[in-house]
């Protein structure tokens, strides 16, 4: 969790150490894909930031600039998800869950979709299954006393 200028100094130099050169990343247009990701990784970690420490005007600037460049982008990443050492590999369409956490230095490609609800518990599912085939079984068996009633 991104609560301090020091851990946001941290983790963007972690994340961004593979991003070359460093100046690309100050000019205010995009031109390059690793360029685009190494921005929104910083902007992301910074809307994180802005958000733990609770400053309130730049919480509102920098979520509104995270999500115009979800939007532009296709990649949907919520803040406080992912842990120290975030890559993405490509740009494209990318979606996590607001609920899910991350561990540290994971890795996301491009078609990648992390839910979070919770999921439904095994026993829930084979207690459901054991109720429809009990009901496909009772469907069957009148089924077959109206087909032996029918004359022919």
């Amino acid at each position: 969790m991104v609560n301090s200028k020091e851990i946001l100094k941290d983790y963007i130099s972690y994340e961004t150490r593979e991003f070359t050169p460093k100046v690309l990343l100050k000019i205010p247009f995009d031109l390059y894909e690793s360029q685009i990701i190494a921005k929104f990784i910083i902007l992301l970690r910074k809307t994180e930031y802005h958000i733990n420490c609770n400053h309130k005007i730049r919480k509102i600037f920098y979520l509104l600039a995270l999500k115009h460049k979800q939007c532009k982008y296709g990649v949907h990443i919520p803040v406080n998800v992912f842990a120290k050492g975030l890559s993405i590999a490509h740009l494209g369409t990318i979606v996590v869950n607001g609920n899910a956490k991350v561990g540290s230095d994971c890795r996301i490609h491009v078609g990648v979709v992390i839910g979070a609800n919770g999921g439904v518990p095994y026993w829930e599912i084979m207690f459901t299954l054991v109720l429809v085939r009990r009901c496909l079984e009772k469907f069957m068996w009148q089924m077959e006393v109206k087909s032996v009633q029918m004359p022919l």
